[in-house]
């Protein structure tokens, strides 16, 4: 990824750039707007994002990880370093910030969050273009080398546990059949019967578990590659191994999770995804190109996933 910033100094320098101006500005923008323009919606919004911070912070105290840029093994550079804007000064004189807080990223997180959230209060044909912020977020923090693709994938699942928990603490309907009163941080659009929250829900869980089934597959691929002819008992010793197995136990439980808050036609076609996602984490875990038969296997995929998707049903009036 990194290799296609470096073509030009232009391209770089404008990554920094969204590194450095965007993720702060963009955020706060998001929850002005909706405190003027959607106050029914800005409540759980905050509440979702306050969650993903807080529990993003826990893991960097009690769990500090290095950026690749300051990990000379990995091959990267500091793009901010050499071509500029840099928001860090060096690693042992830097006492503003904590420099090895990777995983996971909030950079990712938040954009995330900015992106569903737009979706969810805009009913424009437009909104999903919104998806774009979260998508180049991605493209320039693994870019710049500030994060891993895994740092990305862990975000997107603590903020699908945070919005998971913030729809838990809403206000549930009373028992002799009234409703209760419209709390500020209810969603009071719906769709299908289920709230557009509920459905965003259960449609990102499915997302980071299909990822992070793919990831896990391909990494166990890999290890049993090398080790052919050692034997199944020096994969069960070693650690990569073991971490793949936790990658597919917490994909497994994300899409349990998901199946609360969205119908199984829509969570199952997305687990589905998989084998899409596998490809391209194949390739790059094998640093070289996606070849002209995977992407052709992967068109077919898509095709034959696209077909066996649910249509929603006609609901045209129909007349004896």
């Amino acid at each position: 990824m990194q290799s296609s910033l470096l073509h030009g100094d232009t391209l770089v320098q404008l990554a920094n750039t969204y590194y450095a101006a965007v993720h702060f500005p963009a955020t706060a923008a998001f929850l002005v707007w909706l405190y003027l323009r959607r106050p029914g919606h800005y409540i759980w919004a905050r509440r979702a994002l306050a969650a993903v911070t807080a529990a993003a912070l826990v893991l960097h105290l009690t769990y500090p990880l290095a950026p690749p840029r300051l990990l000379p093994v990995t091959g990267l550079v500091d793009t901010a370093r050499l071509y500029g804007p840099s928001v860090y000064g060096p690693p042992g004189a830097d006492q503003l910030s904590n420099q090895f807080a990777a995983m996971p990223s909030l950079h990712f997180g938040w954009a995330l969050m900015v992106a569903l959230g737009l979706i969810a209060v805009t009913r424009s044909v437009w909104r999903w273009l919104w998806l774009l912020h979260p998508l180049v977020t991605l493209l320039v923090i693994v870019g710049t080398a500030n994060h891993f693709w895994l740092d990305a994938i862990a975000a997107a699942a603590l903020l699908g546990l945070a919005l998971a928990a913030v729809r838990r603490a809403a206000p549930r309907p009373r028992a002799d059949g009234g409703r209760p009163p419209q709390a500020s941080g209810a969603a009071p659009h719906t769709r299908g019967g289920r709230p557009v929250s509920a459905l965003l829900v259960a449609v990102l869980l499915s997302l980071v578990s299909a990822v992070a089934y793919a990831f896990a597959a391909v990494t166990q691929a890999r290890l049993a590659t090398r080790g052919h002819g050692a034997g199944a008992l020096r994969l069960l010793g070693s650690g990569a191994w073991w971490g793949a197995v936790s990658l597919n136990a917490a994909a497994a439980l994300l899409h349990v999770v998901a199946l609360k808050y969205g119908p199984l036609t829509v969570v199952q076609p997305l687990g589905a995804l998989t084998l899409v996602a596998a490809v391209p984490l194949g390739a790059r875990m094998a640093g070289r190109p996606v070849s002209t038969t995977e992407w052709r296997g992967t068109a077919l995929t898509l095709a034959a996933w696209r077909r066996s998707s649910p249509r929603r049903p006609d609901r045209r009036r129909t007349t004896c």
